[in-house]
């Protein structure tokens, strides 16, 4: 099958240019201009033959094509002089100005008019199925640097760089493009009836040293089809179809990411009694030897291990970085023995006086069932049943208010209010709180063959450094904490009228352009005709709505890129067509042909740096 897809990307990218430069030819007819060739591809001919006296030909380098008008040629047969092209016969220049313009144009429009029947059809099929997290505008993972500043996950972003914020797209082509971030929208109060506060943030960011700046909302829904393995930390919990993670360890959840980073982190979840009002914390468990200890403080925590009956030296004891006496109370903060070293982020911390009441949702009444319960971190999670109504695709347009509207806070905080009490509520409404899970490694969850799978995969790049980056990336990997659940998200329908469609591509494609003369944007960023091939391979894999997507959006950005007003594109002549217009003069042919040269090798020069760099990710894994 890929081979079957591989070959109706290079035919579909064959018929972008072969409609971009029947819309010349159309047009040099039809104001009598004489057309000596149409070419599909550059080079040497593989198929020619002549109709009419048109020489139509497929050539060897299929990316691209051209028109071939009379009198174009600077070295045409009989032109002597530089203004004799004006005189030839039925030839380019020897039409007005705006029948030169008409014809320069039309290879674009031709493919804009292709690209708006293509999004037509689209848009009648019913348009694209996409992830909810691609169209959502609802924060579901955030860079340190914008959590810094007061983003929040789960926030609803409005606004991105003073235009409507529809998906972390955006903010990753803001971010790119214009080298900083102003976001403006909304804290969302899902566990209260209080109003959502707006919210401001601006920052400089640069996704070329600090990577994407935020990723969208998902449901993480348990993907039943997909059995749970044997060893997974949540095989034997009770997962069902229409099962949603949706809070753990005192926390809304919204990616997978911020999973992962939480099962990482691995803080004790912590409830205390402060002040006549139980509060859920996160503190972060370090071993014993960093911290500096006095005396006394030590040897109550070695008496505390005996009576625990926990083996091992005290100094590889998990504790927190408080002084917690025998009843549970906080009596003082502890400080790293290395003062150039520091805790981990504590979001809000333990106070002097603070009752411990629970530690990973278990009660406890000491200082030694508080010792004892951190030397093992397990996750508090709580699901929601979502019912087949809840998951029926609906439009990008009502996605994001659904999924603000699919919370229930009074069942949601029945279940946690009463976490770590004798007792203890597993169910409310939608909701049910799963048994305590102690995550695993991935690769004690996991078999061997699928690890060996990924290193085998690893091994075939052809880059020395890339290939150890990845074996090296693995073997981490493995060792990262994990539920062992597949999860997967809800499905949402991205279905936009064509006009608007294409004015967002024309508009992406232009402000691409303005950062790439600003220096901006990186080439590494961009696709060359192998990467455009490539792409329209993917979405012919992903279905025909993925695939008459990508037609449309290469389609628009040749019409954009041709427009440039680049000698030797049509937007350059168009201009010179123009410049004509203008000063009521005929132009320099010399210096026209000195003109284009260089810009002739410097594209040239661009297409092959594409190339390579296409041959590289295919080839090498980038």
């Amino acid at each position: 099958m890929t081979i079957i897809y591989l070959i109706l990307a290079a035919l579909a990218l064959g018929v972008l240019v072969l409609i971009h430069e029947l819309g010349h030819l159309l047009a040099a007819k039809s104001v009598g201009m004489a057309v000596e060739s149409f070419s599909i591809g550059f080079g040497p001919a593989l198929y020619k033959k002549k109709i009419r006296n048109i020489e139509y030909r497929i050539g060897v380098f299929p990316f691209g094509g051209y028109v071939r008008i009379k009198g174009m040629d600077k070295k045409e047969k009989g032109v002597t002089n530089q203004d004799s092209v004006y005189d030839i016969p039925h030839g380019f220049f020897s039409k007005s100005p705006w029948k030169r313009i008409f014809v320069l144009i039309a290879g674009p429009l031709a493919n804009i008019l292709l690209a708006f029947i293509v999004f037509g059809a689209l848009y009648i099929c019913g348009g694209r199925t996409k992830a909810y997290s691609e169209y959502s505008n609802i924060v579901g993972w955030a860079h340190p640097v914008l959590r810094d500043k007061g983003l929040k996950l789960g926030d609803e972003i409005l606004t991105c760089n003073n235009k409507s914020y529809f998906s972390d797209k955006d903010a990753i082509t803001a971010a790119l493009l214009d080298g900083y971030l102003s976001l403006q929208g909304l804290h969302p109060a899902y566990l209260s009836n209080d109003a959502a506060s707006p919210f401001a943030i601006d920052t400089e960011f640069n996704v070329n040293k600090l990577g994407i700046p935020l990723a969208g909302a998902s449901y993480l829904l348990y993907r039943y089809n997909e059995p749970i393995v044997q060893h997974s930390p949540m095989a034997d919990v009770g997962m069902q179809a229409g099962d949603r993670l949706v809070w753990m360890d005192g926390e809304l959840l919204f990616s997978p990411v911020q999973i992962s980073q939480m099962l990482e982190e691995a803080y004790a979840f912590i409830k205390v009694l402060r002040n006549d009002q139980e509060l859920f914390l996160r503190i972060p468990r370090v071993r014993a030897g960093t911290l500096y200890l006095s005396s006394y403080v030590r040897n109550e925590l070695i008496d505390n291990q005996y009576e625990a009956g926990i083996k091992g030296k005290w100094s590889s004891l998990y504790t927190i970085p408080y002084i917690v006496n025998s009843y549970g109370y906080i009596e003082g903060q502890l400080d790293p023995i290395d003062p150039e070293s520091s805790f981990p982020h504590i979001e809000k911390k333990l106070e002097l006086g603070d009752r411990i009441l629970a530690i990973d949702s278990i009660p406890v009444s000491n200082s030694i069932d508080i010792l004892r319960l951190l030397q093992d971190h397990k996750v508090s999670i709580i699901v929601q049943s979502m019912t087949a109504e809840q998951l029926e695709e609906v439009d990008t347009s009502i996605a994001n208010q659904r999924f603000l509207n699919s919370y229930n806070a009074n069942d949601l905080l029945k279940i946690i209010q009463s976490l770590g009490s004798k007792h203890e509520l597993r169910q409310s409404g939608v909701y049910r709180l799963l048994p305590p899970i102690q995550p695993k490694p991935w690769i004690s969850i996991y078999s061997d063959k699928l690890l060996n799978q990924r290193r085998e995969v690893a091994k075939k790049l052809r880059n020395q450094e890339q290939r150890r980056y990845y074996l090296e990336k693995i073997e981490m990997e493995k060792q990262r904490m994990s539920l062992g659940i597949p999860l997967q998200d809800a499905n949402v329908k991205y279905n936009p009228f064509p006009g608007t469609l294409m004015w967002n591509i024309f508009k992406d494609s232009l402000r691409t352009i303005q950062a790439l003369i600003f220096g901006r944007l990186h080439l590494q960023w961009l696709s060359g005709p192998i990467g455009i091939v490539h792409m329209l391979h993917k979405g012919w894999s992903l279905g025909l709505s993925e695939a008459l997507f990508w037609i449309g959006l290469v389609s628009m950005n040749l019409s954009v890129l041709n427009l440039l007003p680049i000698p030797i594109l049509d937007g350059g002549y168009i201009v010179l067509c123009l410049w004509e217009i203008v000063t009521r003069r005929r132009l320099n042919m010399q210096l026209v042909e000195k003109l284009l040269i260089p810009f002739s090798l410097l594209l040239i020069i661009f297409f092959i740096v594409l190339t390579f760099q296409d041959v590289f990710r295919l080839f090498v894994g980038i």
